[in-house]
């Protein structure tokens, strides 16, 4: 982005740390990172930091001195929970990234790079499935196809690449990442907006937390986890996303979890064990994409004709051998992957 504003003829771009990253971590917290019972744990926060030179200085400024092991853990636990509880993280780290963040565009733009940070850590966002989302979202504005909907969201995502918000991943064109720190940035911000976000993805969670918090949510991450069951009914008038894809453990969602979630407008449920669908489906009368992709036990689904406003119904890889009764009424659908 400072390339281009200065029109200058080369991009130059700066790389995080790797091995770099250790030694600079030891010059700023001292010889107290060297010491046996420190060290792992020493480790393990620089990692956190995810090669962000400015993250390490903070974070090791912060640590020196600190000789008990349980003060490194704790810094562990909230570098990895994104909150701001290290000295000098909110001022130095925060505020920089977060001026970033209000430089984007518009609104629109800024609440797609928020739904970034709905994946897991280091999680690989393949770019077609994240433009689905962002426009059955409505992030996008209108488009009156799929092929226009991927080409918006394809340019959203270069301008999200040049203003270093989100990354490409090496050797992969059609993916793309969150930094970990610019991730814990995007999340703060998320969650402390009016309806914001609750993101619990790959935390190894065998059950929901937080449910008292998901009425006044619009988005809901629990993707990647060791789910075995869902509160029911939560009440979520409010909303609009929910990622449970990827835990393996979950077979089953109770009959009432979707009663109160009119306005949910993304579903991902894929990578789950589920075996049904629950009638309360057919109350999600806005949704507009629902995956069920490699749902390897799922033998049916209930009628879908009541959900009139979906457009992407991915059904891929799973044991349904035809597809589900009202597919006629589905008038907006822009995407079956059977």
């Amino acid at each position: 982005m400072v390339c281009n504003r200065m029109e200058s003829n080369h991009d130059i771009k700066v790389d995080v740390l790797i091995e770099e990253a250790w030694i600079l971590f030891r010059e700023k917290a001292r010889n107290v990172a060297d010491r046996p019972s420190i060290e792992p744990t020493a480790h393990k926060v620089v990692k956190e930091c995810g090669g962000l030179p400015l993250a390490i200085i903070v974070v090791g400024c912060a640590m020196k001195g600190k000789y008990n092991v349980h003060v490194w853990e704790n810094a562990l636990r909230a570098l990895h929970e994104a909150t701001m509880e290290i000295e000098g993280m909110e001022c130095e780290v925060f505020v920089p990234l977060k001026y970033s963040y209000d430089q984007l565009q518009d609104e629109n733009i800024r609440q797609c790079f928020l739904y970034c940070s709905l994946y897991p850590e280091d999680y690989q966002i393949e770019n077609n499935n994240l433009a689905e989302c962002w426009t059955c979202e409505g992030l996008l504005g209108r488009v009156d196809s799929l092929k226009d909907a991927r080409n918006k969201g394809h340019s959203l995502i270069e301008k999200l690449i040049d203003s270093c918000m989100i990354e490409e991943v090496p050797g992969l064109d059609s993916y793309v990442k969150l930094h970990d720190v610019i991730r814990d940035v995007a999340i703060c911000i998320g969650s402390t907006r009016e309806g914001g976000l609750i993101v619990e993805a790959g935390l190894g969670l065998k059950e929901a937390r937080r449910v008292e918090e998901w009425g006044e949510a619009q988005r809901i991450s629990l993707m990647r986890n060791e789910m075995e069951r869902l509160p029911n009914p939560p009440l979520c008038l409010a909303l609009a996303t929910l990622m449970l894809n990827r835990n393996k453990k979950l077979n089953n969602i109770p009959e009432g979890f979707f009663e109160c979630m009119e306005a949910l407008k993304v579903l991902d449920l894929r990578g789950t064990s589920i075996y049904s669908l629950p009638q309360s489906l057919s109350n999600l009368k806005n949704l507009r994409f629902l995956s069920l992709h490699a749902c390897e036990n799922l033998v049916d689904i209930p009628p879908v004709g009541q959900l009139q406003q979906l457009q992407v119904l991915d059904l891929y890889n799973t044991k349904i051998k035809r597809l589900p009764e009202g597919m006629g009424e589905l008038v907006n659908l822009k995407l079956l992957n059977p």
